[in-house]
């Protein structure tokens, strides 16, 4: 049979393995409540990632709505912008126009109130009813007038529709004379000059033309006195 003390020391080493084994289970414990308390953590900490990631495409979501309506907004302006930039362009075309009818109008109204004061001839108003080239020519008496008149149309003093000569006044009203032919002088030139030219590309060689005006002429006015 053991005896009490060794009794005794099984009884402790018992106790003391009880003892060990309460602590290793409390240490167990501890430790899974540390594991939980982790878990619980981490839960936690994922839990808090979802929500910040939800916020965070809440966010671009609405960063983006954002950048939309910017960029409606911009374009808009921009829009905004280049109508008033047309209606300030069409607005000064119209000032422009207005002025332009507001001067016409005015010049017309001169142009009737000379008509008025001043009212056509009747020697000239068939004339002005055309696109005739109508020359003035006016002096004193004897400077040579209607020599020159006659010298310009290429007719003698004598000829038929020749402007009167003389060194006294000829002529006391005023009276209209026509170039002879169908045209008149310059454009009877112009033509020549036309005709000149197409004969020299068909043919190489300018064609004679009997008719008296020609390109080039000059006219020479003698005894015409000081006043020429």
């Amino acid at each position: 049979e053991p005896s009490r003390e060794e009794l005794a020391k099984a009884q402790e080493e018992v106790a003391a393995q009880r003892e060990s084994q309460q602590k290793a289970e409390e240490d167990l414990q501890r430790a899974r409540d540390e594991v939980a308390t982790q878990r619980e953590k981490q839960a936690k900490a994922a839990q808090e990632l979802a929500e910040a990631k939800a916020q965070a495409d809440t966010q671009r979501e609405e960063y983006e709505e954002q950048l939309v309506q910017l960029k409606e907004e911009q374009k808009k302006k921009e829009l905004d912008l280049q109508a008033a930039i047309a209606e300030s362009q069409a607005e000064s075309r119209l000032v422009g126009a207005l002025e332009r009818m507001s001067a016409i109008e005015q010049e017309m109204q001169v142009a009737e109130e000379d008509l008025r004061a001043y009212p056509l001839p009747p020697y000239l108003a068939e004339a002005a009813a055309t696109d005739a080239l109508l020359i003035a020519v006016t002096g004193a008496s004897g400077v040579g007038k209607s020599a020159w008149i006659n010298a310009i149309r290429k007719l003698r003093d004598r000829d038929i529709g020749a402007a009167k000569v003389g060194v006294n006044e000829t002529t006391l009203e005023p009276r209209m004379y026509k170039f002879p032919g169908k045209v008149g002088l310059l454009r009877r030139a112009i033509g020549k000059v036309s005709q000149a030219l197409s004969s020299l590309s068909k043919t190489g060689k300018v064609e004679e033309d009997n008719d008296p005006i020609q390109v080039g002429d000059r006219v020479l006015l003698r005894d015409m006195g000081e006043g020429i």
